[in-house]
């Protein structure tokens, strides 16, 4: 619905005086402040049904790892123990009992700082890999990673997946080529450890020759798909002679930011070079047009490609973008709902170096010393003790903060702020503002900390001014009178609150505002 349409929604109160629901709309930054059909700005929220919801803050769920984090992990054995692998520039870490040891092979590593570790789960092994060493694996619970391959063929890589009981390797480097950013090898079927080409074990190698280097690979049961720098290419199992055919879905779009690629159910998400995508493996589609793509690249000056970073909130049925900011870290976040396909932002959180989705290990009574030893401190212990913080087992929208520290997305709610199109409600006239009421559904802690203010201005493209502020200390659904004093051409609407409104959704306002005199 247009915004005419939606201010064309009246409800008459007394003559004179019009009655408008104002829906909080979707974030679509890219759309101006002016007669926008959605919320100009909404950080700290995300979409859900009709409104929005304020986004859990961080709670510490471990202590630190020596460096800054590239790369994160959570697998699950065959008896379901739950194991949490980290990496940094030296050193792989395991979990346990919220404390990080090292399980690096003997030497360490020498990750570089524009790379990341890639990891999958191959059986009961997880496989992690950094380009610049060998290819690692660690069976699930083990003392120490170690090299996997023991074939003669031992390639190095910077991505790792696997399908239909191959291991595959993308932007590779070998002891015979030398580095191809542009490779795939594939292992023996059933041996991780074995890459010597041989149509008896159908190990092999494919050079894609079309999109620049392979950037990121997702696999799926029957498939994967390679996202180089701008195309998307599927990698299909056929069996002998060809083994794998490769299609190219996509040969415009691809991605140069290889943290930013997610995949949620047979869809995968990612930011191309035109903004933010998304494929079901058959073709490529833009979801971020004349919503947030603009907003996304004046953000990001394409220093720290390689620290985007990207989650599932499977909870919320939300993806997270984090994008870097000049200093390499993520302070801004891109929030969309695949449920309801709308954005949203996120800023007001500790900076963060990587997300990722893990499955949480639980806490032990020995196990919390590492947290603190005060309950009464504003961090992890601002936790009920029946959060999902303190079970294990369950999928959970995880980061490494950039102290180096595992965070859950469990406590009190992040600070949070919606700010309405500015519009001029009687055509060619002024309008004053009588009154408003706050939409909102669900159970919620205290509202003292909401407070909802009205801009007006003469001209929507200039700075507004405040024309009031008011605290909102009882239920939000009440009506709220506004004094003389927001008499002008254009008006918004804002409400901000510091924290604590876990349950609540806030949908919209209705305001009763009268005309005040034409041009």
């Amino acid at each position: 619905m247009s915004l005419s349409q939606r201010l064309a929604r009246v409800q008459p109160v007394m003559p004179g005086v019009q009655r408008t629901f104002i829906p909080f709309g979707e974030w679509l930054p890219d759309l101006g402040s002016f007669n926008n059909p959605g919320v100009y700005l909404s950080p700290g929220f995300f979409p859900v049904g009709s409104g929005f919801k304020s986004v859990k803050n961080v709670s510490v769920a471990s202590d630190a790892i020596d460096n800054r984090p590239q790369g994160l992990v959570a697998a699950r054995d065959t008896a379901s123990n739950i194991y949490v692998y980290s990496g940094d520039s030296s050193k792989i870490y395991s979990l346990t009992s919220q404390v990080w040891g090292d399980v690096s092979k003997g030497g360490g590593y020498n990750t570089a700082a524009d790379d990341v570790w890639s990891f999958v789960q191959f059986n009961n092994k997880i496989i992690a890999t950094n380009f610049a060493d060998p290819v690692q694996a660690i069976t699930l619970g083990g003392a120490n990673f170690a090299d996997l391959i023991t074939s003669t063929n031992k390639p190095k890589a910077r991505y790792v997946a696997a399908t239909r009981n191959f291991l595959i390797l993308g932007n590779t480097n070998d002891t015979t080529d030398g580095a191809k950013p542009n490779r795939v090898w594939w292992s023996a079927i059933g041996d991780e450890t074995d890459f010597d080409p041989a149509a008896s074990t159908q190990s092999d190698y494919q050079d894609i020759e079309t999109g620049g280097w392979i950037r990121a690979i997702v696999a799926f049961a029957e498939y994967a798909l390679i996202f180089m720098d701008s195309s998307v290419v599927r990698m299909t199992y056929e069996g002998p002679p060809t083994i794998f055919r490769f299609d190219v879905i996509d040969s415009t779009r691809g991605t140069p930011f290889p943290g930013s690629v997610i995949s949620q159910g047979r869809n995968v998400y990612f930011i191309s070079e035109e903004g933010f995508m998304v494929t079901d493996g058959v073709s490529v589609r833009p979801i971020g047009h004349n919503k947030v793509d603009n907003d996304l690249f004046a953000y990001t000056d394409g220093v720290f490609f390689d620290r985007f970073s990207s989650a599932i909130d499977p909870l919320n049925k939300l993806i997270l973008f984090g994008a870097p900011s000049p200093q390499g870290i993520l302070n801004r976040t891109y929030i969309y709902s695949w449920a309801e396909q709308k954005f949203s932002l996120l800023e007001h959180l500790p900076a963060l170096s990587q997300y990722a989705t893990i499955l949480t290990q639980g806490y032990t009574l020995d196990g919390l010393d590492v947290l603190g030893t005060d309950i009464d401190d504003s961090g992890v212990f601002a936790n009920s003790f029946d959060s999902r913080l303190w079970s294990g087992g369950l999928l959970q929208l995880a980061a490494m903060d950039s102290n180096k520290k595992l965070v859950l997305f469990d406590s009190t709610p992040s600070p949070a702020c919606g700010i309405t199109t500015s519009f001029q409600r009687f055509g060619r006239q002024k309008s004053r503002v009588l009154g408003f009421r706050i939409h909102s559904s669900g159970l919620g802690s205290p509202m003292a900390s909401v407070t909802a203010s009205i801009f007006s201005t003469s001209d929507p493209g200039t700075a507004t001014t405040t024309i009031t502020s008011l605290d909102v200390r009882t239920a939000l659904d009440s009506y709220i009178p506004v004094p003389t004093g927001s008499d002008n051409w254009y008006h918004r609407f804002s409400l901000t609150w510091s924290a604590g409104l876990s349950d609540v959704i806030i949908s919209g306002i209705d305001v009763d505002w009268v005309p005040t005199g034409a041009y």
